[in-house]
């Protein structure tokens, strides 16, 4: 097999001309371009941010690129953030007004936000708020039972839990 300046070993170990592997080398760009922008209007229709109907065609450029770029004004965007219902934290054994208060403050509302803290960082919160220590052991874990509306579970828990 011989080479030349035109000529040298490509795939499989055949004989490609430099011609050749720039072509190859072009429609795999092409192609890989094409599978960038399909997985980038993925995402700006997942975000709303990109028309449903309008589908590029390989190989072609959109029309008017502004269709895919970020709404001008903020009435353009119909997006609603959902709201956070807070619970009544002071439901649970132990919490108080001022306990509550501590966590509403740094962002814990909801059952669900208190049962995916660990008990010593609540502990911690409180004696770095100044708050009267309370036993914050199980609030997690009261918690988790309120957020999945086991209120029969939670007092089952506190009667086995607490002190009377």
């Amino acid at each position: 097999m011989e080479s030349g300046p035109e000529t040298n070993v490509g795939i499989a170990g055949k004989e490609m001309s430099m011609t050749k592997k720039r072509g190859l080398i072009m429609m795999l760009s092409a192609g890989f371009a094409a599978l960038v922008s399909g997985f980038l209007l993925y995402i700006l229709r997942s975000l709303r941010l990109a028309p449903l109907e309008t589908t590029p065609q390989l190989g072609t450029a959109p029309e008017k690129p502004q269709d895919f770029l970020l709404p001008e004004t903020s009435e353009e965007i119909n997006y609603q953030a959902p709201q956070l219902i807070p619970d009544d934290l002071t439901r649970l054994h132990g919490i108080g007004e001022k306990s509550a208060a501590v966590l509403a403050q740094v962002g814990i509302v909801t059952y669900a936000q208190l049962a995916k803290v660990s008990a010593q960082d609540v502990k911690t919160l409180l004696v770095e708020s100044g708050n009267r220590i309370t036993n914050p052991d199980n609030w997690p874990q009261q918690a988790g039972f309120a957020a999945r509306g086991d209120w029969e579970g939670l007092a089952n828990f506190l009667a086995q839990n607490t002190a009377a």
